[in-house]
């Protein structure tokens, strides 16, 4: 009894207040991100469903742009890294370090719970053994990626082919390294805070090794960091990398590394996406 009174004075009381501030209750809602949408699509070449976030610049739509072309930043990870990114780009749009671009978020399809196992497969480019068996699927990946997703954005947006930039942070930022070593012609950016290079003993580097003056030079602009509060054999695989790049006949690929002061492996990602996509479009 004594219950049911004290609730229904706190009822009363939270009537009055909002009677005297003019606030009424609400149904709660999703907030939603301006310009954008969700398309779903599936893949055939690595048999994922994926919701694609498509977010348009401002000028998109006004009638004396319906010509204009505009860079496309593809994001890995898109579950978590559209909505960061989504952030930090106006905010570099307004002091004028970038240039107007659309957003393609790459995000496993539905509200799925497997983020982390479809990351370990899809981003990695061999099995590890122990601790992820499953892994070895970045090469199905990029061919989704180049064959499926970047021609339907190309046939459905008013996308340039010669400005696509492709974002990722661990192993998404392995799958960016990897993109730009065996299809270094498909971006012509690359942003990649704090990629997994130790993966699998160090796999990716040295594939960078062995295959050095077989596969096609690297090109276009790579941006890499890792945190301060990282592994130092994490930051130095950064460094390492950056290193042999430079040593290659990689005269079209334009390199810079970042170590960020006192931040982990996941706090240093908005950072590292600031300073990536500005020295993306330097000038």
């Amino acid at each position: 009894m004594a219950w049911s009174v004290l609730a229904s004075m706190l009822f009363a009381a939270r009537l009055l207040q909002g009677a005297e501030t003019g606030i009424r209750e609400a149904t709660p809602h999703e907030v939603m991100v301006p310009s954008s949408e969700s398309v779903p699509l599936h893949c055939a070449s690595n048999d994922r469903d994926y919701d694609l976030y498509v977010r348009y610049p401002d000028s998109y739509h006004e009638e004396k742009n319906k010509d204009r072309r505009y860079p496309v930043i593809y994001i890995c990870d898109a579950q978590w890294d559209f909505f960061l990114i989504n952030g930090i780009y106006p905010t570099l749009l307004f002091d004028q370090k970038v240039e107007e671009s659309i957003l393609v978020g790459m995000a496993w399809g539905g509200r799925t719970s497997n983020y982390w196992v479809y990351r370990g497969i899809d981003y990695t480019p061999v099995p590890m053994a122990g601790r992820n068996p499953g892994g070895g699927g970045a090469e199905k990946t990029l061919a989704a990626l180049k064959t499926e997703i970047i021609p339907w954005v190309e046939s459905h947006v008013r996308a340039d082919p010669r400005r696509r930039i492709l974002t990722g942070s661990s192993y998404g930022g392995l799958f960016v390294v990897y993109t730009l070593l065996t299809e270094p012609e498909l971006f012509s950016g690359y942003v990649a805070p704090t990629p997994a290079l130790l993966y699998a003993g160090s796999y990716v580097p040295r594939f960078e090794a062995s295959s050095a003056g077989r596969r096609k030079p690297a090109r276009g602009r790579l941006f890499m960091t890792a945190g301060g509060q990282e592994d130092t054999a994490w930051q130095q695989s950064i460094l390492d990398l950056e290193k042999a790049l430079v040593s290659r006949n990689n005269d079209g690929l334009v390199i810079k590394t970042a170590i960020i002061s006192g931040e982990g492996h996941s706090g240093q990602k908005a950072e590292a996406y600031t300073r990536g996509l500005q020295f993306i479009f330097e000038k």
